[in-house]
């Protein structure tokens, strides 16, 4: 089950975050999709940063825009905003 889930959470998120025509994909930047794409993954901002070549700080405020685009309180939240939009679609 558990190995399911990181399959999950390390696969099918982050192409969902891709997805054409749904409400996230219009809403966040192309930036913030790619950083959306490893939060997803479940990376800390400093492996964000060190994957795509942007500063930490960088990443801390791509991160904060898609809580505020998404009206999530932390990253758990969006994950999970994520994962409702897959099933609403």
């Amino acid at each position: 089950m558990q190995k399911n889930i990181k399959i999950f959470l390390t696969r099918t998120l982050p192409k969902i975050v891709e997805k054409e025509g749904s409400n996230m994909n219009k809403q966040l930047t192309n930036r913030e999709k790619e950083v959306m794409q490893y939060v997803c993954k479940g990376l800390t901002n400093k492996e964000i940063g060190n994957t795509i070549f942007i500063s930490e700080s960088t990443v801390k405020r791509h991160v904060t825009s898609i809580l505020e685009k998404l009206h999530a309180k932390n990253r758990t939240e969006a994950v999970y905003d994520v994962m409702l939009q897959e099933i609403a679609n």
